[in-house]
């Protein structure tokens, strides 16, 4: 703790170079400090950001003045995180958006830690050219099979809130997921055999999340059991039973 309260500022490269080199934080003199140097690449249009502990600077954004209180040169909101959380989330967003598909299930993989991608879907969507727009969707529908699986209790039972996930996306006309009709399924049962990643056999599964521009089908086991921590993405690509 005496390194990180005493033997700082902490950045990687050169310090940057101002003029008028005096900056504050509510008073307080921030020139050689993290805060100071966010202040500094502020002013020449770099994007920055500061992690703080818990305390007083719990709050965001955080204020910065250049200059000495009776000639301030300008001010200064820098965006502050100051628990894990929001510094991992911070960490992610600020990724290069995937160019392609194999970066983008590997992204989907990092992502989704509950779910268990098939390592057969890269050659599945190679099948069409990367769409940001599909890899955007498909984020939104891992994003919802994830939060069905931690909204349970601990038992594996279905509480509330997962209730409320069902009804919103796994029902009605509109619904995101749903099962293939009777019809479909017989008509394309082959085709809706999949690997089973937990002991390499295929199996039929029918039900699936939607992508409707350009048609994109994800499969998926569905049920899940309660004792069951994760969810199975089998097939991602094109979608299968067009008539």
């Amino acid at each position: 703790m005496s390194w990180v309260s005493k033997m700082g500022p902490f950045w990687c490269d050169r310090r940057t170079e101002n003029e008028d080199d005096y900056f504050e934080y509510s008073n307080i003199d921030v020139t050689d400090h993290g805060l100071g140097e966010c202040a500094r690449k502020s002013i020449i249009l770099q994007h920055v950001a500061s992690f703080s502990f818990s305390g007083r600077y719990d709050v965001t954004p955080l204020q910065v003045k250049h200059g000495i209180p009776e000639d301030v040169k300008g001010t200064y909101d820098i965006d502050n995180l100051w628990t894990c959380k929001q510094l991992l989330d911070s960490c992610k967003t600020s990724l290069p958006e995937p160019t392609n598909w194999q970066e983008a299930i590997e992204r989907l993989a990092k992502d989704f830690t509950s779910l268990v991608f098939s390592t057969s879907l890269l050659q599945q969507i190679n099948t069409m050219p990367y769409n940001k727009t599909v890899y955007d969707r498909m984020r939104e529908l891992c994003r919802v099979l994830e939060e069905y699986l931690a909204s349970r209790d601990e038992q594996g039972n279905r509480t509330e809130r997962t209730n409320c996930i069902v009804r919103e996306f796994f029902q009605g006309d509109k619904a995101w997921f749903s099962d293939e009709t009777a019809q479909d399924k017989r008509a394309f049962q082959s085709k809706l055999r999949f690997l089973d990643s937990r002991d390499g056999t295929k199996r039929e599964y029918s039900f699936h999340g939607k992508i409707k521009t350009p048609q994109v089908r994800v499969y998926f086991e569905w049920p899940i059991l309660p004792e069951q921590k994760d969810i199975q993405i089998v097939y991602f690509g094109p979608k299968i039973t067009k008539k």
